[in-house]
């Protein structure tokens, strides 16, 4: 016990107490009779497959094996609604096992497409809503496994708006740790350690890779844990796109019915036809805009009489944009709506009564620029010019979309395999300066077995929902 009291901290059985013995090490021998809600779900997943395959299990001890599975993800859920109430993630199997509709629909209805679903890590460090207030980047994806897995259960399949809410996690979780990472690449299915946190505050990282605050003034270390489990997501995310080959471009409509898409183009991804800007109409006026996850272009010719340019996310337009101001001597300057002039490249060339105007802007997320604006995918921004605005949301292409996650999890699966023959284990962390380095955990492994089966299941044209064939308690439509 870390507080040196023979007696447990939290409610157990302990056999040093029930027998009456010293206890000079502080230790428990015997059990939790409780659990973390985290630990909880954990459970809830392994109880939920374990169930789904032994249910037809052909062997002798099939009955055994049935019962006790069932008596668990009965008792988990007693469990959690004496230490705590409903969690989807402890209810599904259970209602599983029981057959029963009426407890299924204690399970949320995953089958809702609604703007909710963009809310994750990325947009809540991006988005900075509280300026003072810290963001914490995912130390594991076992959120994204709970809503996944809690779904299947109670649909008996992947509705589409779960399917996009995969798709949507999948892909922009893993790209807070690359902007923190600000002067190397992250290889693919890498990120950072879970008991290392990184935080972004007012909209960018707390500090930077080249500030090198990890342990012993070197890079906050890496780990064997979010970065695998969201290779699992990647892989099952790719499976989505089989089952509905329009998901990203559909659910943008859906969400955003006719407005302006601006593409963002990845540099890590080779440029193809989807990296070209959108033009823009403004009454008289047409701008070309075009946006990477780290800047924002602008583009335009206009008449020397017009002296600014601004640009906002819709969201919070009282805090979050900048002005693009054309100076009496001609030259071009951004600020910020606190007044605070942004670093840029800025070209203001004139032509006769017009003046020709190209500008790249760096968002808040660069190490030094000051606080403006992030291109943040599916967000909504508008672009004014005088009296005249036009809103548009910023998006990635779907190819784009399925090309990053599918290079997170094939050359995930590659990288993590370099890190297996150079060590011979699989680390639970890296360069965290402590023993961590040396661990070697159960955890690690099964993130990546999981994360190979699921892309062997894509390669082979396979999806995870139809090759578990959950029993549909509840029909839906969706």
């Amino acid at each position: 016990m870390r507080d040196k009291n023979p007696l447990p901290a939290f409610p157990s059985f302990d056999q040093f107490v029930s027998d009456k013995k010293p206890n000079p090490e502080f230790v428990l021998s015997g059990f939790s009779l409780g659990s973390s809600n985290h630990l909880a779900q954990d459970l809830g997943v392994l109880l939920q497959l374990s169930w789904l395959y032994y249910r037809e299990y052909k062997g002798n001890d099939g009955d055994c094996f049935r019962t006790e599975l069932s008596d668990a993800a009965q008792n988990l859920q007693a469990c959690r609604m004496r230490h705590h109430g409903h969690i989807p993630m402890c209810d599904a199997p259970a209602a599983l096992v029981l057959s029963d509709p009426a407890f299924m629909r204690l399970v949320p209805d995953a089958s809702v497409l609604n703007l909710a679903l963009l809310n994750n890590h990325y947009r809540q460090a991006l988005e900075a809503a509280i300026s003072d207030r810290k963001y914490a980047t995912p130390g594991f994806a076992d959120d994204q496994q709970y809503k996944y897995y809690s779904a299947l259960a109670r649909h008996g399949k992947l509705p589409r708006a779960a399917a996009f809410k995969l798709v949507y996690d999948a892909f922009t979780e893993p790209k807070l740790y690359r902007y923190y990472s600000d002067d190397a690449l992250v290889a693919a299915g890498m990120n950072r350690f879970d008991l290392h946190p990184i935080n972004f505050i007012g909209g960018k990282p707390a500090d930077y890779r080249s500030d090198k605050k990890g342990p012993s003034g070197k890079p906050r270390p890496m780990g064997s844990r979010f970065g695998p489990q969201n290779m699992i997501q990647c892989a099952l995310a790719l499976q989505a796109f089989k089952q509905f080959p329009d998901l990203w471009d559909t659910s943008i409509e859906t969400f955003y019915k006719g407005l302006a898409r601006v593409n963002i183009h990845d540099s890590l991804i080779s440029p193809s036809k989807s990296a070209v800007p959108t033009y823009l109409k403004l009454g008289k006026h047409v701008v070309s805009l075009e946006a990477t996850p780290s800047s924002v272009g602008i583009k335009t010719t206009l008449p020397i009489n017009i002296k600014k340019i601004t640009i906002t996310q819709v969201k919070d337009s009282g805090r979050f944009g900048c002005d693009l101001i054309i100076k009496d001597d001609g030259n071009l300057e951004a600020r910020s709506f606190a007044g605070v002039l942004l670093s840029g490249k800025f070209s203001a060339t004139l032509n006769g009564v017009n003046r020709t105007i190209d500008c790249v802007i760096p968002t808040t997320v660069n190490k030094a620029q000051s606080p403006w604006m992030n291109s943040i995918e599916l967000e909504k921004y508008a672009i004014k010019i005088e009296g005249d605005e036009v809103e548009f949301i910023l998006a990635s292409s779907q190819a784009d979309v399925v090309k990053s996650i599918e290079r997170e999890v094939a050359e995930g699966i590659f990288n993590w395999n370099k890190v297996f023959a150079t060590k011979g284990f699989i680390p639970t962390g890296i360069e965290t300066g402590a023993d961590w380095d040396h661990y070697s955990d159960t955890g690690g492994y099964a993130h990546l077995i999981s994360a190979c089966a699921q892309y062997l299941n894509h390669l082979e044209g396979k999806k995870d929902w139809e090759v578990l064939r959950i029993p549909v308690l509840i029909e839906s439509n969706k």
